[in-house]
């Protein structure tokens, strides 16, 4: 197993460390480094709960 598979599993099975400190981790997608865009982000929860959002104004550069 991978490290996320091991503390995914190990979160699991002892469950949050405190209901009052929960931790989230945050990921995010932008398109470039110049004239960047938000395209998309996710968040999850020690819990478990989860939030994934896409971008519906996102203006790609026709290429």
């Amino acid at each position: 197993m991978d490290k996320m598979t091991t503390a995914a599993a190990l979160v699991r099975r002892q469950g949050p460390r405190s209901p009052w400190k929960t931790r989230y981790f945050l990921d995010t997608e932008f398109t470039d480094f110049n004239a960047f865009q938000l395209i998309s982000v996710a968040i999850v929860g020690e819990d478990g709960r989860e939030f994934y959002g896409e971008s519906r104004t996102l203006n790609a550069p026709m290429q």
